[in-house]
């Protein structure tokens, strides 16, 4: 399956940001214009951890631009409640788990290996996307392609 590309609907889903806790992605849009979701091949990759720290530091801009992030990995969410908390991040970090790499497969980003391509998108409050993009999965994509994207939406090109 091809990833979704700009104007296509996004899929819905909740998903375990811990043992109890859980995000959607309706539910991320309340209060926001968008929602960008950033795709992680691991947790134990070094240019996944990058990639969050990165957007970790400048999420007040995401804010600014009416933007929520959630950051989504196939692994268990167990897992990644840890790495949130080691990392400190202010946004969810959702397990893909249930079954490994639905959300994934559902976004067109299921790497061959069972883990989440190294992507990024962002989706509007009607659930279209708005901006897609699939880096090389070893290479932190960061920041910056969100916030250019989330400019140009903002500014109406």
């Amino acid at each position: 399956m091809a990833e979704l590309e700009v104007g296509e609907r996004a899929p819905d889903f909740e998903l375990r940001v811990g043992p109890e806790d859980t995000v959607s992605l309706s539910g991320a849009l309340v209060g926001h214009e968008y929602v960008a979701l950033v795709f992680l091949p691991g947790a134990e990759r070094p240019a996944c951890a990058d990639e969050l720290s990165v957007i970790n530091a400048v999420l007040d801009e995401f804010e600014r631009l009416g933007a929520g992030v959630i950051g989504i990995v196939a692994a268990a969410p167990w897992r990644l409640g840890e790495w949130a908390r080691q990392l400190g991040l202010g946004f969810p970090l959702a397990a893909d788990f249930d079954p490994p790499g639905a959300v994934a497969e559902q976004f067109g980003v299921l790497h061959e290996e069972g883990v989440c391509a190294r992507a990024q998108f962002i989706v509007d409050r009607e659930l279209i996307v708005r901006f897609a993009y699939v880096g090389i999965i070893d290479r932190s994509t960061g920041a910056h392609l969100l916030l250019k994207a989330l400019e140009e939406l903002n500014a109406g090109e």
